[in-house]
């Protein structure tokens, strides 16, 4: 155990030095491109007050407490995961919350406006686990220099994702109409549960 803790202290302390040369394979890039992808989360929290009031016609105070309720839900269900992760493996926390995301943003196509305040809850709820139980992985399947490159990696490709994925909504939005909202998460959800299922498969 003392060699194994040393052989740790020394991998860490070259490891700024190191990281640059480290190779990533193709597989590897799964990661990255998941938290691009994850940039939803920022589409959701922009637009899904101006889709309550273009499409379902709220108020603005009552469309922004959907906005709200977005934020609550990642709030509330990042506490919860802190707890669940004791008596669940984060395999099925993962696959769990994607799914749970994909039926909230299914929630937003049914012609039911009541439903609205529970889909941005449910879309907070279920992608509330996600990013933090996905850095993980790097560092269950990689040695702590090439996991480290893959997070450094994952936290770029998040923050691009976070500035493209709402311009081209945005775009859209403008372009197509309000259901061109859903129909983005839709898409977006989709890619996360696909590379998602691939990436936890070869963990």
């Amino acid at each position: 155990m003392s060699s194994r803790q040393a052989f740790r202290g020394s991998d860490t302390a070259v490891t700024d030095d190191e990281m640059t040369t480290v190779k990533l394979a193709g597989s590897d890039w799964l990661l990255p491109v998941f938290y691009f992808v994850y940039g939803v989360e920022l589409v959701i929290g922009k637009y899904v007050s101006s889709f309550a009031v273009d499409h379902w016609q709220y108020s603005a105070t009552t469309a922004t407490n959907v906005a709200t309720l977005f934020w609550a839900g990642l709030m509330v269900g990042r506490f919860l995961t802190g707890v669940t992760t004791r008596w669940q493996s984060n395999r099925r926390l993962i696959l769990t919350h994607i799914i749970l995301t994909a039926i909230a943003t299914g929630m937003m196509f049914l012609p039911v406006e009541a439903l609205l305040p529970f889909a941005g809850f449910g879309l907070g709820l279920g992608l509330s686990a996600i990013y933090p139980l996905m850095m993980m992985v790097p560092y269950a399947r990689y040695n702590d220099q090439k996991a480290k490159r893959v997070v450094s990696w994952n936290l770029a490709f998040c923050q691009a994702g976070m500035v493209v994925l709402p311009l081209v909504t945005g775009w859209t939005y403008q372009a197509v109409g309000a259901m061109s909202l859903p129909i983005i998460i839709l898409i977006l959800v989709g890619a996360m549960l696909g590379l998602g299922s691939v990436i936890l498969r070869q963990h």
